[in-house]
């Protein structure tokens, strides 16, 4: 079931985050977005507990877009 929203929404490329705690996975999206160009959707996969709650505040503070939230995945676009 959870297979079906990376089937449906759009995006430009992918990031895997797997089981990274909240701190590595942020860090790793720092410096995964530092290459992304602007416009770019990206969607992510972070399969951590807390992982919604440190990609929602980490969107907010990074001028990020969260367009879609359905964890494991989330759908971000580098504005």
């Amino acid at each position: 079931m959870e297979e079906n929203y990376k089937k449906i929404w759009k995006y430009d490329d992918e990031y895997n985050g797997k089981e990274e705690g909240c701190g590595e996975l942020i860090l790793n999206l720092f410096i995964f977005f530092k290459t992304v160009k602007p416009g770019m959707v990206v969607c992510v996969t972070a399969y951590d507990i807390g992982a919604s709650h440190e990609i929602e505040s980490w969107c907010r503070s990074t001028n990020k877009i969260l367009h879609e939230s359905k964890h494991p995945y989330y759908l971000i676009e580098k504005k």
